[in-house]
């Protein structure tokens, strides 16, 4: 009978990790009514290179509060979220995992970087986006790019 116990209180255990780990979290707002910055991070592996050295370019982009831009972002932002993983218990996992995209939103309160990988970062915590490989992170990057490119103004190329 103590056995049967203890299974039962340890499946209990690993159902409410997994509820936990798995929980969808909304993104955070960007309409604070403060104008936001965004800087697009993206790297290569330079094939002309003969050692082949990692590249990294910037492009920032600046959005009004009062602009459609923030509206757009929020909309799309919306449509998403993200849960706690392993990594967020151990970030280290996380380490070196960041993609070729990173979109950095400066936010009053604490920096969002989104990935084209599947993790993000909210201030100094990680998270993963989507499921079992879905290419949220993918989709989601390629939509808030082209709607900073079209809706925001770029501040530098």
């Amino acid at each position: 009978m103590k056995q049967h116990w203890k299974k039962l209180l340890l499946s209990g255990v690993v159902v409410v990790m997994a509820a936990v780990l798995l929980w969808p979290i909304p993104f955070p707002s960007l309409e604070t009514g403060e104008d936001v910055s965004v800087t697009h991070s993206y790297f290569w592996i330079d094939n002309t290179d003969p050692s082949g050295s990692l590249k990294q370019a910037h492009k920032s982009y600046h959005c009004s509060a009062d602009s459609g831009a923030l509206a757009q972002l929020e909309d799309i932002l919306s449509r998403y979220s993200y849960h706690r993983c392993l990594h967020t218990l151990f970030p280290f996992l996380a380490e070196g995992d960041v993609g070729s995209h990173q979109l950095l939103f400066h936010l009053a309160g604490e920096p969002l970087v989104v990935t084209n990988r599947r993790h993000l970062y909210v201030g100094e915590r990680v998270y993963c986006l989507g499921y079992l490989g879905d290419g949220a992170a993918d989709t989601l990057m390629q939509e808030l790019l082209e709607t900073l490119e079209t809706a925001s103004e770029s501040v530098s190329p």
